[in-house]
């Protein structure tokens, strides 16, 4: 019982904390995968493991999250957020809608030192948009959040990200095996990095499938308001 209140409990956080990402907030370091306006390519298909880093110290609202996103559309993020009142991490897959609020869906919570993978999938046949959270390690299922759309992503962002009085350090931490598909290929594709590494990247396939075997996000500050 003990553990079914705290998990329910460490829920009503994650909703508490994450659904109020909308409001406004900044980023103190990002990775980005950028297709070009002229490009009729699309982003269909992303995989990646975040290294859950440090929880900072005595503070909430700290995000990091990956987030596929077509700005005409929708931005999908998958949102991992400090929570000192349970010393862990909340997790939420999260979608920002221009035409259906913003739906969200708590997940599983987690700790320092776990890998958490996140993955985007487009099914092209019904037009719907798909992304999914767990923890590989110990097989545990975070949550999966679905929404109908007819375009496939324009970018992905990687992103720290600072909210509310949160005026601290943040944390430096990667993703691993990071893959990422398009609709058509794309040859010659590099990132656009702000204190991150790495902007060159490759594919063995003339710019179908990208594969970044690590992604890094630099240590950094957010001064609150």
């Amino acid at each position: 019982m003990r553990a079914i209140t705290f998990t329910t409990l460490t829920t009503l956080a994650a909703f508490t904390l994450i659904n109020s990402v909308a409001q406004a907030g900044f980023s103190t370091t990002s990775w980005y995968f950028n297709l070009p306006e002229n490009s009729t390519a699309r982003i269909t298909d992303v995989c990646t493991t975040m290294q859950v880093p440090q929880l900072p110290n005595d503070t909430n609202g700290l995000y990091l999250w990956p987030g596929l996103s077509n700005p005409e559309q929708y931005m999908a993020q998958y949102v991992v957020a400090s929570d000192q009142a349970f010393s862990q991490w909340c997790t939420a897959a999260y979608q920002l809608l221009p035409y259906d609020g913003s739906p969200f869906a708590a997940g599983a919570p987690a700790n320092p030192g776990d890998l958490f993978s996140i993955c985007y999938h487009w099914n092209a046949t019904i037009g719907n948009m798909t992304q999914i959270g767990w923890l590989p390690e110990t097989e545990t299922f975070s949550s999966c959040l679905s929404f109908d759309t007819l375009a496939p992503g324009k970018y992905l962002a990687m992103s720290t990200e600072c909210h509310g009085d949160y005026d601290a350090a943040t944390p430096a931490y990667g993703y691993i095996n990071t893959t990422i598909t398009l609709s058509e290929p794309y040859p010659g594709m590099s990132a656009k990095v702000n204190h991150s590494s790495p902007e060159t990247i490759s594919s063995t396939d003339s710019g179908l499938n990208y594969f970044i075997p690590e992604i890094t996000l630099d240590a950094s500050w957010c001064t609150g308001p």
